[in-house]
């Protein structure tokens, strides 16, 4: 479906780019389709369990990107995963927990969270309240160093954010702190208790 205003616009941009097949232009489905998977960007590529309708991932156009030959098509959601480009999403509208596997206590931090993602885990994200994962790829980890205000402290490994409220925590865990997954669901209740003192992005 099309977010164009004309439909001349619309046509001449399918013929040049897409191959796929397309609404027409007037198709009322189309605007409902967008509002139901809250559309805000183009091009956006949503994958939906035609079973369940469950959403699979609403990053399809980062797993196109990352997977072109689709060999792990339809690309079912793990409880826990890397951390991309395409999943930036997520912690706009989610509260998120990210090990940041740059720093010294990254990989502690990493394996410490994985039973948390599980326990946090649905199927589709949307009944997700809780996000967790893991970032890896230097760019990606310097993109989120840089909106939680770590990007000189390479020692912060965990980052807890929840933007809808305009707050965060950037934590680096001191030599004599233990790194457990009891540990960081203590600290993650007290993020989510407003029990610690927080940064914001803006």
């Amino acid at each position: 479906m099309s977010g164009d205003k004309e439909e001349s616009k619309m046509l001449d941009y399918f013929e040049k780019k897409m191959s796929f097949k397309r609404l027409e232009f007037d198709d009322k489905r189309g605007k409902a389709l967008m509002n139901l998977f809250d559309v805000e960007s183009y091009p956006t590529l949503i994958v939906v369990d035609s079973k369940t309708s469950n959403v699979i991932t609403d990053s399809g156009r980062s797993k196109v990107s990352s997977d072109p030959d689709a060999k792990e098509f339809p690309w079912m959601r793990k409880p826990y995963e890397e951390f991309t480009y395409g999943e930036f999403n997520y912690i706009n509208t989610k509260l998120s927990v990210i090990a940041l596997l740059d720093s010294k206590d990254g990989e502690k931090v990493k394996s410490s969270l994985e039973p948390i993602a599980k326990d946090y885990f649905k199927e589709d994200i949307n009944e997700q309240d809780t996000y967790v994962a893991f970032a890896k790829d230097q760019e990606v980890i310097d993109v989120l160093r840089g909106a939680t205000k770590s990007v000189d402290d390479k020692d912060v490994s965990l980052i807890i954010l929840e933007f809808p409220k305009n707050r965060l925590i950037a934590k680096s865990f001191k030599d004599d702190e233990e790194i457990t997954t009891d540990t960081i669901k203590d600290l993650l209740k007290k993020f989510e208790d407003d029990e610690l003192e927080t940064k914001a992005f803006r």
